[in-house]
């Protein structure tokens, strides 16, 4: 996990990003940063200065696979890109770190019932599971046993659970369930619990209605999953609440019977999802017996 001090360094980034897509301004600092994609292919490079062999391929917007003495491994670079968003002019410091990182990780990753409690969930959009069983199978895996846990939120996003280390992250397999001691009915209960835990001071941002919860620049999509932050009256929001997570470190709130920040928040999702990273879905969620249905097309 990132320590606190890491954590608390992300807030004000996001802030900033939010501030300017409510103002509609262009800051060409940002237009500067690498993309996810050529975060990744950077990293790529990287690894290949270090292990020429090691046949580096970009998989995904923050996904890295390369070949290592154990055999092919999977490089996911969540926790690297915010950590460079947060400070661009350490980028070769900080690919060259987790590059060294990769190489030194097992192929199969050890777990023991001491991991229960780094078991966190995320948020990715519905066909990111698919994708996954899809690679995994044109490798010759069984998407069944080697790929990722998940399941549905809605018809847009999915849960998936993954093991939080302290610079990276990786996906929870079925098989890892045993050996950390959890059953697969209480993964999602035992997971919100341990990000909760995680993250005990959550922000909410912004003013007229429009917010944004800040957290640690990786779980801010997670949060969609801790009741405990949408309890009614929480948020001084007109309505019901409605939400959008366009990326997986922007989670925006307002309210279904404000039309102006309802229709702001679908002009920002739709700006950060032509053109970002980390993407999840360009749709706004609203708040229904304790869940998160898609919004109706006529109150967007």
């Amino acid at each position: 996990m990132l320590p606190a001090d890491l954590r608390r360094l992300r807030a004000p980034v996001a802030v900033f990003a939010l501030l300017l897509a409510l103002t509609a301004t262009t800051a060409q600092a940002g237009q500067q940063l690498d993309t996810a994609e050529s975060f990744a292919a950077a990293f790529a490079a990287t690894l290949l200065e270090l292990q020429p062999e090691c046949n580096p391929r970009v998989a995904g917007p923050l996904e890295v696979r390369f070949q290592a003495a154990g055999g092919e491994q999977t490089a996911f670079l969540d926790n690297a890109y915010a950590e460079y968003r947060q400070a661009p002019d350490r980028r070769d410091a900080i690919l060259a770190f987790y590059a060294q990182r990769a190489f030194d990780r097992p192929a199969v990753e050890q777990v023991s019932a001491a991991d229960a409690s780094r078991v966190m969930p995320v948020v990715r959009d519905a066909g990111y599971p698919k994708s996954a069983g899809e690679t995994i199978a044109a490798q010759g895996g069984d998407p069944e046993k080697d790929g990722p846990l998940w399941e549905p939120l809605n018809e847009q996003l999915v849960v998936m659970y993954v093991l939080d280390h302290e610079h990276a992250i990786s996906f929870l397999r079925a098989d890892q369930l045993a050996p950390l001691g959890l059953k697969r009915e209480e993964l999602r209960a035992r997971s919100v619990a341990n990000l909760a835990a995680y993250l005990p001071q959550v922000e909410a941002v912004g003013g007229g209605g429009l917010f944004m919860l800040v957290a640690d620049g990786t779980y801010e999509a997670s949060l969609l999953l801790v009741d405990e932050y949408w309890a009614e009256g929480k948020l001084p929001v007109a309505g019901r609440l409605v939400v959008s997570v366009p990326s997986r470190d922007l989670l925006m709130v307002t309210g279904s019977d404000n039309a102006e920040g309802v229709a702001r928040m679908r002009e920002i999702a739709a700006e950060i999802t032509a053109g970002g990273g980390r993407l999840i879905s360009p749709e706004l969620f609203v708040r229904r017996a304790g869940g998160w249905e898609l919004l109706p097309p006529q109150t967007r």
